[in-house]
């Protein structure tokens, strides 16, 4: 292995991405990984309202209180971070961006809009994980129903979670560089 070429340089930001990326040039990255946030929150999808707020490229927004509470994890990457990461990548470019398996087809859906195509759905498998919904046992005042309803879940315990693998399309007869 050539060891001039494996000292490549990575940059890594922590803050708001939509910031981040405004202050890169058109077309100078390669590839983007993003992991979350997945809206497992107790609103689900419009997906009527969500197309005809792209139509006019417009975000749509879900709110509320995210998973565990976490604010920042009440919605998906917005139709505008999506569209700005199209800006940033290069012809050909990828973008690997997790999701959950409840909220996939919203995240593919606003990709699509965002001129990107989908090019296969990955998937990390695991053995461990938590269910998403709620405790059934939290759900009732009475003790005997709290025991009876114990380990009980509305949702099932995860074991996967999908990944949108979406390109920049490249122009005919440009050259990946």
């Amino acid at each position: 292995m050539d060891n001039k070429n494996s000292e490549k340089n990575v940059t890594l930001h922590l803050g708001d991405n939509l910031k981040f990326l405004k202050t890169y040039p058109d077309s100078s990255i390669h590839s983007v990984i993003i992991d979350g946030p997945y809206a497992l929150n107790s609103k689900e999808y419009d997906a009527a309202e969500v197309a005809r707020k792209y139509l006019q490229s417009e975000n749509y927004f879900l709110g509320g209180k995210g998973f565990e509470g976490m604010k920042w994890d009440s919605d998906l990457p917005s139709l505008e971070l999506l569209k700005e990461l199209y800006r940033v990548l290069k012809p050909g470019g990828f973008v690997a961006c997790f999701a959950s398996n409840r909220t996939y087809d919203i995240l593919a859906f606003t990709f699509r809009f965002a001129k990107f195509r989908i090019k296969d759905q990955l998937i990390w498998t695991y053995a461990s994980g938590l269910p998403k919904g709620q405790w059934l046992s939290n759900q009732v005042d009475n003790e005997q129903d709290r025991n009876l309803l114990s380990g009980l879940n509305t949702a099932l315990k995860p074991a996967f979670e999908p990944i949108v693998l979406a390109q920049k399309p490249l122009e005919i007869g440009e050259k990946i560089v």
